[in-house]
């Protein structure tokens, strides 16, 4: 009889924590960060305009900064693009604005070097065509990039188990972007924000000889577009709140009920001891 009570209460007490264990769950919910600025709530549809490209007489300069710099033609411009577009995105999945894409495309410096600022006839001209309350800008953008090679001497084993020295060839990319940003009031026309943000990457590669070594670094368009994604994105948590995803356990109710009767014991001989320790002192 002993053993037929001790083994219940172990088979009671295995099922009592499988329902517990069952009875977790990890879960994602989403909670708003606020925006690094304060935006004014009339504001609830922005446009986004590319205002990147040169004016005449300015592209020929660019073009002879980006061969210089080892550059494809036209990079950083598909590049500022590829920042617009990473903004886009990411306030179109904001709980705070809609977004607007006006089919215009104004004149900048197409470099480092932020435009005058647009006048307030112009920025309440393109709101109210395209039915929005304030105008963000990309309206500068520049890349750069270098590489360096060294060299170095190592050993190996060769087949006949001799060590010998060979010479590997290292190389290293340094890429930079810089990016402006500029946020006008729709209704007034004037100028709410105006961001410059910069980034730096460095990449490393091996190879036998300076060319191979080259070779395996990642082409520099490539990482100057998807920097521009990122800074498009960075930007967006900037003037518009964020959902972050959080995970989080959650307890269904068989652990519930597990917890609590848990508990209502615990307070059960917490009282119970408190008597006792009361009567022995009387």
């Amino acid at each position: 009889m002993k053993k037929t009570k001790i083994t219940l209460l172990f088979w009671t007490a295995l099922l009592l924590v499988a329902i517990g264990f069952a009875g977790c769950a990890t879960s994602t919910v989403g909670i708003s960060v606020p925006a690094d600025i304060n935006v004014d709530q009339n504001i609830k549809t922005i446009a986004l305009v590319n205002r990147y490209r040169p004016d005449k007489g300015q592209g020929f300069l660019n073009v002879v900064e980006g061969a210089l710099s080892g550059e494809n033609i036209g990079q950083d411009r598909r590049s500022a693009e590829e920042a617009l577009m990473g903004l886009t995105n990411a306030l179109a999945a904001s709980p705070r604005f809609s977004i607007t894409r006006p089919a215009i495309e104004l004149k900048g410096t197409g470099g480092v070097d932020f435009p005058p600022m647009l006048s307030e006839v112009e920025v309440q001209e393109i709101c109210q065509k395209a039915g929005a309350q304030a105008l963000v800008t990309i309206e500068a953008f520049d890349s750069d990039q270098q590489v360096a090679c060294t060299t170095q001497v190592r050993e190996r084993k060769n087949k006949a188990g001799e060590t010998e020295k060979y010479t590997v060839w290292m190389a290293r990319k340094t890429i930079q972007v810089m990016v402006g940003w500029r946020m006008y009031d729709g209704q007034h026309g004037h100028l709410l924000d105006e961001m410059r943000m910069q980034e730096a990457v460095y990449f490393n590669a091996e190879g036998n000889s300076e060319g191979n070594a080259i070779a395996n670094l990642p082409q520099g368009e490539s990482v100057t577009r998807e920097i521009g994604r990122v800074t498009g994105a960075s930007y967006s948590r900037h003037i518009s709140p964020t959902w972050l995803p959080v995970s989080r356990s959650l307890l269904y109710q068989g652990q519930r009920l597990f917890q609590s009767r848990q508990k209502a014991r615990q307070n059960q001989r917490l009282g119970r001891s408190q008597t006792d320790v009361g009567t022995g002192h009387q």
